[in-house]
């Protein structure tokens, strides 16, 4: 169990703010250091942030780590497709420390509605928040640990559809060619969430083609649309090097993924 399965798990719900109680969570556990979305409005909830991050020293928050959870307010005055972030603690409270901004907010909307009626629950840290002396003090930031919309709904549906069998091409290399022609609750597939995809079916997989990768999976081996050119080229390099090529959606029947496919 790693530490957001830890922080999370053990999360109750019941006695926090009016906009998560009674409200189940989908928890989100995906975590690398490129994968970091910055909340706006922090400014606003100095206080909340610093009560969470157990105070302040010379390197900022004493317990910078928390669960987190992604509540939209359709009815707020200001933005229909706001979304409001609940920081939460292992004895039921859970208060605002800020929101998505205005373009997160438009892009995450998916995943929310796609884990409907759960809230999502992902890993947040503060940041900043050092108190140096009088001279030097700094307001608390925040942001959440999350992949990409995609990678967020390649997680859930992986967690809530296990593979029927074990992938075909367990154990081989493969790299990925073309736009992706499938989706996960209309959410179109990104290289980071077929990366992830193929990694639960076994799979490793390279950016491009080299001397590891075993198999090409194409957006539409039959077709030249939403192949740039620079993966033409990685086409032609795999047909020299005799590389076997195959269909992206018949990649993920093989596993037993039954991804939508997107109309081009």
């Amino acid at each position: 169990m790693n530490r957001l399965n830890t922080q999370v798990r053990g999360t109750r719900l019941e006695t926090a703010a009016p906009a998560c109680r009674e409200r189940a969570v989908e928890t989100f556990t995906l975590q690398r250091p490129e994968a970091e979305l910055p909340l706006v409005g922090e400014a606003g909830f100095q206080e909340t942030l610093d009560r969470f991050s157990g105070g302040r020293d010379e390197d900022g928050a004493v317990f910078p780590h928390h669960a987190a959870v992604l509540v939209p307010e359709p009815h707020n005055r200001y933005d229909r497709d706001a979304v409001a972030v609940y920081v939460c603690d292992e004895d039921g409270d859970s208060e605002q420390v800020g929101y998505l901004s205005q373009e997160d907010a438009v892009a995450y909307g998916p995943v929310l509605r796609l884990v409907e009626p759960r809230l999502p629950m992902c890993l947040l840290t503060i940041h900043g928040g050092w108190d140096r002396g009088p001279a030097d003090r700094r307001y608390h930031s925040a942001s959440l640990n999350v992949g990409s919309p995609a990678e967020m709904a390649a997680e859930w549906y992986c967690d809530h559809h296990p593979p029927r069998s074990r992938h075909r091409w367990h154990g081989t290399t493969v790299a990925f060619i073309g736009q992706s022609a499938c989706s996960i609750g209309g959410i179109r597939l990104d290289r980071a969430a077929q990366a992830f995809l193929a990694g639960q079916a076994g799979c490793p997989t390279e950016p491009h083609i080299g001397s590891s990768v075993r198999l090409c999976v194409v957006a539409d081996v039959g077709a030249r649309s939403g192949v740039s050119e620079a993966d033409q080229a990685q086409l032609r390099y795999s047909e020299q090097r005799g590389i076997q090529r195959l269909d992206e959606q018949a990649f993920w029947s093989v596993h037993g993924y039954d991804l939508s496919v997107c109309a081009r």
